[in-house]
């Protein structure tokens, strides 16, 4: 079976969240196979410009978590220029949360949008089975079962993220590793 790098575009605490858990969560649906980069995993004192560089270079699929707080961010704009600039087969698909395909940024809105929800996310999911070769009766049960914890703990870590902090919008910005 052929393996995927996957890089995972966010910005802000909530879009920050969300890369996080799918990081967690995607080998146990689309099987190991895929290898997804996740920047705030950056060794200390590495230079992460260019780890993010690397990674950029190297994947094949890029998923943008797209949230209210990162719908102006720059850094999902060149990550996903960047990535489907790279390769010939760069995929790069934006993953709303709690957003509207309508309020993509021009440059976003030429990519095929899918919403972070059971049947949205299950469509990655399967684009993704289908390039590595984990398809069918494996990918939806593999789905069905991991499904329900990665929503759980996605919406569980947003509630005690909304308990904890006040309400502003964050962005990345350079040079810090939180993006």
């Amino acid at each position: 079976m052929p393996k995927i790098d996957v890089f995972l575009s966010w910005s802000g605490r909530t879009g920050e969240i969300l890369a996080r858990k799918i990081h967690e969560w995607l080998p146990s649906i689309v099987s190991n196979d895929v290898s997804s980069f996740f920047s705030p995993n950056i060794e200390p004192g590495a230079m992460w410009s260019n780890e993010i560089a690397a990674a950029v270079r190297k994947s094949r699929f890029a998923i943008l978590c797209v949230t209210q707080d990162s719908l102006s961010s720059p850094w999902l704009q060149f990550e996903a220029g960047a990535v489907w600039r790279g390769a010939e087969t760069g995929d790069v698909c934006p993953l709303l949360f709690e957003v509207s395909a309508d309020n993509l940024p021009a440059p976003l809105k030429l990519f095929q949008a899918k919403e972070f929800n059971k049947s949205g996310f299950r469509e990655v999911c399967k684009l993704l089975g289908r390039k590595t070769g984990v398809e069918g009766d494996r990918l939806r049960l593999n789905f069905k079962v991991t499904w329900p914890t990665l929503d759980r703990e996605v919406q569980n870590d947003l509630r005690n993220l909304k308990a904890n902090r006040p309400n502003k919008r964050l962005q990345r910005t350079a040079p810090t590793r939180r993006r």
